[in-house]
């Protein structure tokens, strides 16, 4: 399933993919069959947006439920988080 991810970030958009593509981040993402297709800031609405391929929505959930401190580090505010699953 494709999914759209998107949200504010605290430390800026080049902190936030400095930390998104750091080993630790892109072994977690492939562990959980998670790829991702696209990524990008949207300065207008000051918004990342993450275009992701999964199995299903529970594995991002549970992904990012074992890696809050990595997200917090990633300046990520959980509180604009909003996920957008795609439907064929």
């Amino acid at each position: 399933m494709i999914n759209i991810a998107n949200f504010k970030v605290l430390k800026g958009y080049e902190h936030w993919k400095k930390v998104f593509m750091e080993e630790e981040f892109v072994k977690m993402r492939k562990e959980a069959g998670v790829k991702i297709l696209a990524k990008g800031f949207d300065k207008q609405n000051e918004r990342v947006y993450v275009v992701q391929d999964m199995a299903s929505m529970e594995v991002i959930q549970n992904a990012m439920a074992k890696n809050q401190e990595k997200i917090k580090e990633a300046g990520v505010d959980m509180s604009t988080m909003q996920m957008i699953p795609l439907q064929d």
